[in-house]
């Protein structure tokens, strides 16, 4: 069943997305970090995937490509976000990466 999302929730320092307030935390294994990798420069855009899936994930944690494209609208560009996602380093505790972008590439 999906519910509704109360609204996008706070980063803490460790760019963490709190879960929504009520929900209960997952501990164990469940609590496990999950990064959604966003592969455009656009730091919006991970915040506002990371609040959509906030009620479902609530210890992911959003990463935006350092340098690159703010949309992925070329071949070229589809090219240089690829090589971002590729090159990227999952942090210690991740058990899972979301590589989560929109492109049209032509």
């Amino acid at each position: 069943m999906i519910r509704a999302h109360p609204g996008p929730q706070p980063l803490d320092g460790a760019g963490i997305l709190r879960p929504a307030s009520g929900r209960p935390r997952p501990t164990g294994a469940l609590a496990a970090m999950i990064l959604l990798a966003n592969p455009n420069s656009t730091t919006a855009t991970t915040r506002a995937m990371c609040a959509i899936l906030a009620p479902v994930l609530p210890h992911l944690r959003g990463w935006t490509a350092p340098e690159g494209p703010g949309v992925i609208e070329t071949p070229a560009q589809l090219d240089a976000a690829g090589r971002l996602v590729a090159a990227l380093t999952p942090p210690p505790g991740c058990r899972g990466v979301i590589v989560a972008a929109f492109g049209d590439p032509g």
